[in-house]
C-alpha cells in the first residue's frame, strides 16, 4: 500500500493502467497533430500555430504531471482515474462544437484582416488563446493520470522504477500511435470530426472498465447518457469540420 492508499481500496490490474497510459498518450499526440488542422481555416498553418499548440501543450503536460503527483496522496485514486478519463473523453468530443463558435469569436472576420503586421499579431494572440482555452484542458487532465497510473503498479508490488518505466513506455507507445494513426489513416479515411469521436469513445471504454470494477453503475449509466447525446449532436449537426 502507498501513500494516499487506502487500506482495503481497490487497486486496478497493471495491464489495465498500462492500457490507460497507452490510451492517454494516443489521446494526447492526435489532440496536437489534429490541432494545427482543425486551426487552419481561421489562423492559418503557419509556424506561429504549430509553436503555439506544442508550446502550450508541453506546459500544460508539465502541469498536468504535477497535479497527478499531488492527487497520488490522497484516497479514492481509481475512481478518480475513471473520472478523468471520462472528463477527458467529454472534452476531447466538444472541441468538435466548440472551436467554430470560439474562433468567430477571436476573429469576427478573419478575411477582413489586412495583411498587416498588426494582423499578424492578432492571429498569432488568437490562435495561441484557442489552443489554450479547447486544447489544453483535456490534455492536462490526460497527464495528470501518469503519476496515478505509476501509483497503481507500484500498490501491486513492483518497484518504483519499473512501475515507472512501464507506464511511460506505454505511454510512449501510444503517444507514437497517436502520431501516425491520425496523419496516414484516420483523417484521410474518416476525416476530422469523426476522429475526434473516435478518440473520445477510446478513452470513454477504459473509464467504463474501471466503474464497473468499482461496481459504479450510476456514474457508468450517468457518462453514458451524456456522451450518447453528444455522439447523437455530433452525427446530427453541421459544422465547419469535415
Amino acid at each position: 500500500m502507498t501513500a494516499g492508499q487506502s487500506p482495503g481500496e481497490l487497486v486496478l490490474p497493471a495491464k489495465l493502467s498500462f492500457l490507460i497510459a497507452f490510451l492517454a498518450g494516443a489521446g494526447t499526440m492526435l489532440l496536437e497533430v489534429m490541432a494545427p488542422r482543425i486551426m487552419q481555416p481561421w489562423f492559418g498553418a503557419s509556424t506561429f500555430v504549430w509553436t503555439n499548440v506544442i508550446g502550450v501543450i508541453l506546459l500544460v503536460m508539465a502541469l498536468g504531471y504535477q497535479l497527478g503527483g499531488r492527487l497520488c496522496e490522497r484516497p479514492g485514486s481509481v475512481r478518480r482515474i475513471a473520472v478523468t478519463l471520462t472528463s477527458a473523453s467529454l472534452l476531447v468530443l466538444a472541441v468538435r462544437f466548440a472551436f467554430q463558435p470560439l474562433a468567430e469569436a477571436l476573429l469576427p472576420d478573419p478575411e477582413a484582416l489586412a495583411a498587416s503586421a498588426e494582423a499578424r499579431r492578432h492571429l498569432e494572440l488568437a490562435s495561441l488563446a484557442a489552443a489554450v482555452l479547447l486544447f489544453c484542458p483535456p490534455v492536462f487532465l490526460l497527464a495528470s493520470l501518469t503519476p496515478q497510473l505509476i501509483q497503481q503498479v507500484v500498490t501491486r508490488k513492483e518497484s518504483s522504477g519499473r512501475a515507472a518505466g512501464h507506464v511511460f513506455m506505454w505511454g510512449t507507445l501510444g503517444s507514437l500511435v497517436g502520431t501516425f494513426l491520425p496523419t496516414y489513416l484516420l483523417v484521410p479515411s474518416i476525416g476530422t470530426r469523426a476522429s475526434l469521436l473516435l478518440a473520445a469513445l477510446l478513452l470513454f471504454l477504459p473509464a467504463v472498465l474501471v466503474f464497473l470494477r468499482l461496481r459504479c453503475k450510476v456514474d457508468v449509466a450517468a457518462f453514458s447518457t451524456l456522451l450518447g447525446l453528444l455522439v447523437a449532436s455530433h452525427f446530427l449537426s453541421q459544422g465547419s469540420l469535415r
